[in-house]
This record gives structure tokens, C-alpha cells and sequence, in this order.
């Protein structure tokens, strides 16, 4: 079968603050922050060259009463706010807000919120009621009541909430009974108590209220405000808690928010009463959390921290200062640099969230070369960055695989058939196939769009050749030759070659056939060729051979190839007499 050269493969009231982050070039990001204030709004500022910002006047929306914490769907187009109930907003791409039909749902105050990793579930700390309440997420982003919800913590105060990764297991503070709750998610979306549930978040500690979770789900993180430290603890199977070996670890004063950074690596916590950020490495085998040192200097009352999906930015939220601290930083270290001067927000501002980044779409193309040399072009594209793709991984479904930043490949294959070649691409900022969770909403979107697995068939066969040869063929005195036909199929121009002649003359050897130049077959046409002896001598000892009564037999291999690579030959044999 012909293949083409281009091959067909088969708690306080609240407004909002949206910034755009420009870093890396070309991406478009949204932070959305929750101002603590009795009549909450929205604001919004575009962020360009040099953090420079541009109000952006419809963003400007009731937010009402005491929201505190803000989340966003995993697509980045729905905007959900806790208050006294739960604030719907649909985003645009220039990152306006529209509120959400229906907006607002349910009847309760709200505190910190948690959309599960596939963005089918929003859970909320329901504050004096005790409870959970849950909600399924339409595909339009809109909420509705889960079976059995609210549901009872066990405790009083329902404050944090976090899910863990695999969105299997719930966490809720306490915060006035002082501990944490565990649940674990069924199928429906209904909650069950964990093994081991409720757990102490330390000796004397007080008042937990958010919940951080590391993106690899072994590790949870909860700010005690009541004190100045944070538990730790370990994520078992089963949805139950360790604590951690050293827990609770230092903080500054009144921690409020704890969140981890996309790479794992490090955990940032809001000191609402200093005014500042506390930094800790985390042990990636333990857990167990190393203060980076003194805390990080921000505005005051810092409570919620939000870091950039790339992990190079982190925004604090400032509550007595109505603004947003900004930072730089070491993904190394951990270190961050403040760049100032702080953003004005709204009154009060609390909670933060910015949008996730979303996976490149894969696509590739593959082209034919020569024989089985295919190159396969990546037209791979990002929906939210105009930047170089860092990454592509490519399987090429023989074994053979290649990693790295190029966008061509070119690979050979050993034999014809069909396969399945896998591209992977990873954006500049690091999101590709893999989620990236942080407990209340995704970093990185990561999963299908990231990787594309096509079947690609590859196929030398030339369609429609033919090869004739008389199996024995006379010789006249003094001449000897062979006689050859070759026909090429109808669909193109084919080349014709003969390669491997020689004929075996009993007692004299291998006498071989002269080099016959290439030859041009048109499409459907049939080619005539005579192979002769080289030299004088040589057709005299087949001559000569056959006159005494001998077997004289001649062997070549004629090939058909066209300008794609694709090609038929066959090996003839012919006696001559």
C-alpha cells in the first residue's frame, strides 16, 4: 500500500481583587482576592510590564456580606466566594466577573471552600452551623445541595476545609473545639467520618482555621490563630492523620492561611496579628517542616497567601492594610523577596485565589522522509500562554522514546506497521498531564488535553508493482543478455533499479551483469530492460558454458520506489540456454 509523503494519522465581609500576572511572557493569569468588608465588592487590576495595573471596571461586583476565602473551578471560568452564602461569578477571558444566575445559593455563612480536583464538587466550612456543606457543580459551574448535606463535623465551628489530591478525603477545622475532622468522600459526594477522626492540632493549640495540603496528598498543614504555630501530619490511606514528629512547628503571630507551594517543596502561612509570612521548607520524606527563618515582612493583618502556578510569585492578602503584598520567589530556597510597594485592594482583603493554569493541547504531525525515517512536527498549542512549550515527551510506540524542548523529532522505524505514538507537552510553566492540587483548588489542570496518543502507520510497500522475468531464456550466438519487465502502479511515477546481478557459470564462477542506470517507470507503464554480461569475457564463459550443455542461471533484484520512500522489489532468477 502507497503511503503520502505528509502520512495520515489515524470569617470578616469581603471584596474582590483580580490582578493578571505577566510572568512568563505571554501568560494570563487572574488573583482573585476576598476584601473583608460589611458591604464586599469586587475590584479589578490588570498586572503588566513591571507589575504595572490597569483597573479593570467590570470587575467591579457585589460580593455581600463577610466572605473570607475564594476558590476557582479547575477551568478557571467560575469564580466561588464564601460569606453569609456562597457568591457565583462567572469569569471572562479579560477576567471581569459576572455574577452567576442564581447567585447567591444556600442560606448560611461560608468560610474556606474546596472544589475537588475534577471541579464536580465545592465543599465549605459552614461556621456556627457545625457543619460541611457540600454541593455538585453543574457543567455551567452551577452549585447545587448534595445528598445528606450539611453535614456534622463532630466539633464546633466548621472553619477550613481541604480535600486531599484524588479528592477521596475531606478535612475540616475545628475552630472552636480546637481540633480536626476527617471524612471520607463517597461516590455520591456524601461524607462519612474518617478512621481516627477528630485529632488534636496540638498541645494547648487553638483556634485551627485553614488547611493547606502538600500537591503530592501525603502531607496537611493547619494555621493555628488561637497560637503561633502550624500542625503537621501525615495522610494515611485511609483517610486518618499522623501527626507529624516536632508538631506543631513555630509560626509567627496569628496565623490565618497555609498553603504549599506547587512543587511541594515549601509551605507559606499568613501571620494575621504580625503582619507577616512565615516560610518552611518541608522534608519530602517526613514532612516535618524547616523555618526558611524570620518571617517575611507583608502588610497587616496578613491572612491567605496564593502562589503562582509556576511557583515564582506569592501574594499575600492583607486585611487591617486593604492591600496585597507581592514576592519573587527562590523555587531553591523558598526565600521570598518582596517587590514592592504593596497593592491597594479593597477593604479588608482576605481571601485569594488565582486562576489555574491550563495543560497545552497536544497535536503533532507526522511526515515521511525516506524508507521508514518518519518526522513528527508537534503543532501542539497553550490556551493560556503565548510562550515556547518547555516539554515534549514523545513514545513513539516501539520502544523508542526521545525528551526535550525541540518540537521536531525524527524517528526510524525497523519495520512497517501501525503505531501508537504518545506526545506529552508540559508548558513553560510546568503544567502538563499531571494535576497540581493544593487542597482547595488546582495550581495545574493537568490531564488529557497534555497528551495525545495517535496511530501511525507506516507502510514501504509500493502499491500496484509488478515484476515479469522469463524463467528460462535463450541466448543467441555471441550475445548474452537477460530480458526483464517492471511495471509500475497507477497512482505515480515510480523509480526503477536493479541491484545484485550475477549470473553462476558452472566451472568459470560469478560472472556479474553490467550496472543498469535508474530509470524513470511512468505511472501504469511497463518498463523493458536487458541486463548484459560485463565485459567480453564474461558472456564468452556463458556461452561457452551453455554450449556444453551446462546450467547457467542469473539472479538479480529489481526494485520500484517512488519519492516518498515506499517501495516493492523482488529477487528473480532466470536459466539461461
Amino acid at each position: 500500500m502507497r503511503i503520502p509523503r505528509r502520512i495520515a494519522a489515524v470569617l470578616a465581609s469581603t471584596a474582590l481583587l483580580v490582578l493578571v500576572l505577566a510572568t512568563p511572557a505571554g501568560a494570563v493569569h487572574y488573583l482573585y482576592t476576598a476584601n473583608d468588608d460589611a458591604f464586599g465588592t469586587t475590584s479589578g487590576f490588570t498586572i503588566g510590564s513591571g507589575s504595572s495595573l490597569t483597573p479593570i471596571p467590570d470587575a467591579t461586583e457585589n460580593a455581600d456580606a463577610f466572605p473570607d476565602s475564594a476558590v476557582i473551578s479547575p477551568d478557571g471560568k467560575h469564580l466561588y466566594v464564601g460569606s453569609f452564602k456562597l457568591q457565583a461569578y462567572d469569569i471572562a477571558a479579560d477576567g471581569s466577573l459576572t455574577p452567576m444566575a442564581g447567585s447567591p445559593f444556600g442560606n448560611q455563612s461560608f468560610h474556606q471552600l474546596a472544589i475537588t480536583p475534577d471541579g464536580s464538587r465545592l465543599y465549605a466550612g459552614g461556621g456556627t452551623s457545625n457543619t460541611i456543606v457540600g454541593f455538585a457543580l453543574a457543567a455551567d459551574g452551577t452549585p447545587s445541595a448534595l445528598p445528606g448535606s450539611p453535614y456534622a463535623i463532630g466539633g464546633t465551628f466548621a472553619f477550613g476545609v481541604a480535600l486531599t489530591p484524588d479528592g477521596q478525603h475531606l478535612y475540616a477545622s475545628g475552630t472552636t473545639s480546637n481540633n480536626l475532622w476527617g471524612f471520607n468522600v463517597n461516590a455520591d459526594g456524601s461524607l462519612s467520618p474518617a478512621p481516627g477522626s477528630p485529632i488534636s492540632t496540638g498541645a494547648g493549640a487553638t483556634k485551627p482555621q485553614f488547611i493547606g495540603v502538600a500537591p503530592g496528598g501525603r502531607f496537611l498543614y493547619v494555621a493555628n490563630n488561637g497560637t503561633t504555630s502550624v500542625a503537621a501530619f501525615f495522610v494515611n490511606n485511609d483517610g486518618s492523620l499522623s501527626t507529624l514528629v516536632g508538631s506543631p512547628f513555630a509560626a509567627g503571630s496569628g496565623p490565618w492561611g497555609a498553603t504549599v507551594s506547587p512543587d511541594g517543596k515549601h509551605l507559606y502561612v499568613g501571620n494575621q496579628l504580625s503582619g507577616s509570612v512565615s516560610g518552611y521548607a518541608i522534608n519530602q520524606i517526613s514532612g516535618q517542616l524547616v523555618s526558611l527563618g524570620a518571617p517575611f515582612a507583608a502588610g497587616a493583618g496578613t491572612r491567605t497567601i496564593a502562589v503562582t502556578a509556576d511557583g515564582s510569585s506569592v501574594f499575600s492578602a492583607n486585611l487591617t492594610g486593604d492591600n496585597v503584598s507581592r514576592y519573587a520567589r527562590n523555587s531553591g530556597t523558598g526565600v521570598l523577596t518582596a517587590v514592592p510597594p504593596p497593592q491597594a485592594a479593597g477593604n479588608g482583603a482576605t481571601g485569594a485565589a488565582i486562576t489555574p493554569n491550563q495543560p497545552p493541547n497536544a497535536a503533532f504531525e507526522p511526515t515521511i522522509s525516506n524508507s521508514h525515517d518518519v518526522t513528527f512536527t508537534s503543532t501542539t498549542t497553550d490556551p493560556d500562554s503565548a510562550g515556547p512549550i518547555a516539554d515534549y515527551s514523545w513514545d513513539f510506540g516501539d520502544g523508542a522514546t526521545a525528551t526535550g524542548p525541540d518540537a521536531t523529532q525524527t524517528h526510524t522505524y525497523a519495520a512497517d506497521g501501525t503505531y501508537d505514538v504518545r506526545l506529552t507537552a508540559t508548558d513553560s510553566e510546568g503544567c502538563g498531564p499531571t494535576p497540581v492540587y493544593n487542597g482547595q483548588m488546582l495550581y495545574c489542570n493537568g490531564g488529557g488535553p497534555a497528551t495525545l496518543v495517535q496511530p501511525v502507520t507506516v507502510d514501504t510497500v509500493l502499491s500496484g508493482a509488478k515484476f515479469k522475468a522469463k524463467k528460462t531464456q535463450k541466448q543467441k550466438p555471441k550475445k548474452g543478455k537477460v530480458v526483464i519487465k517492471a511495471k509500475a502502479g497507477a497512482a505515480e511515477k515510480v523509480l526503477l533499479t536493479v541491484s545484485s546481478g550475477k549470473v553462476k557459470v558452472p566451472g568459470a564462477g560469478k560472472v556479474k551483469l553490467k550496472k543498469v542506470p535508474q530509470a524513470d517507470v511512468a505511472a501504469g507503464k511497463l518498463k523493458k530492460l536487458k541486463l548484459k554480461p560485463a565485459g567480453k569475457k564474461g558472456t564468452k564463459q556463458i556461452l561457452a558454458a551453455i554450449g556444453a550443455g551446462k546450467k547457467v542461471k542469473a539472479s538479480f533484484t529489481v526494485r520500484l520506489a517512488d519519492d516518498a520512500g515506499n517501495f516493492a522489489e523482488k529477487t528473480l532468477k532466470v536459466t539461461l540456454k
